[in-house]
């Protein structure tokens, strides 16, 4: 998965030397699914391409929000953090509510930074901040598999292409997943019947994947699952075939998809 560490930091980073920044106002728009809620934040200004929108919360009294989960919406200091690309004057974020670390239900900010990476570098500017009020509902405890659901499923899509489902592939699958998204003990019956589940069809797992991980582009989505279909050894045309559907799905087209693959291969 990308490591967006780094860019968590550096909005840390600016706006503790900057603070004054301009703040423009906002657009909300809220999808809720089992586990949390996909927020589109539209900007009121024009934002340049490239720009990226870090979120956390605060409650009323000033306290920012944490994470429970040791890796996933996390910052180093333990506080919550969302973060997703600015596309078309809109972020896409995800709240799962499980992870974060609040008190009770009621309104908390968010507040967002908008985040400009230079090229080819680790610094970068916030262009400007931006802050909204979200409902929360009352603590609701973290499963990570939960959260990872859609996206085991488009892995399983991949394993059951060739119609058959082997230890050979199951086992190693397993344990990339648990290396890639740090998953402990307790998560393990969890992952389980997550890899058990009847098939889905894939567009509505993309879509759910979309909603949850709106930092991962298809380009890294497609990348990821190549991975999966190489853990048991060279992929094969049906697993192929498999994923330049998922890809099509996705948005690739053939020329994206063909620079996938290379990168890829050249791993």
């Amino acid at each position: 998965m990308p490591d967006y560490s780094d860019l968590i930091s550096l909005a840390l980073d600016l706006y503790g030397r900057h603070r004054s920044r301009r703040e423009i106002p906002v657009e909300i728009q809220q999808e809720h699914d089992s586990i949390g809620t996909s927020l589109g934040v539209r900007f009121m200004a024009p934002m340049p391409p490239g720009a990226s929108a870090v979120a956390n919360l605060e409650s009323g009294w000033g306290f920012i929000v944490g994470s429970r989960d040791a890796s996933l919406f996390r910052a180093v200091s333990g506080d919550f953090y969302t973060v997703g690309p600015v596309v078309n004057q809109v972020a896409s974020l995800y709240l799962p509510y499980g992870v974060l670390r609040h008190r009770k239900a009621g309104l908390y900010s968010l507040e967002i930074k908008l985040v400009l990476l230079k090229p080819q570098s680790r610094d970068g500017e916030i262009l400007a901040t931006s802050s909204t009020k979200i409902a929360l509902p009352p603590p609701q405890p973290w499963h990570k598999v939960d959260y990872l659901w859609p996206f085991i499923g488009l892995c399983m899509t991949v394993v059951r292409a060739d119609d058959e489902i082997s230890a050979q592939e199951i086992r190693p699958l397993k344990a990339w997943l648990t290396r890639e998204f740090n998953l402990e003990r307790g998560d393990m019956e969890g992952l389980r019947l997550a890899m058990k589940a009847p098939p889905v069809e894939p567009a509505e797992l993309l879509a759910a994947v979309r909603r949850r991980m709106p930092h991962l582009s298809a380009a890294d989505l497609i990348t990821l699952l190549l991975r999966v279909a190489r853990l048991d050894g060279p992929v094969n045309p049906r697993e192929h075939a498999t994923l330049r559907r998922l890809a099509a799905l996705a948005g690739l087209d053939d020329q994206r998809w063909s620079t996938v693959v290379d990168a890829h291969v050249a791993e």
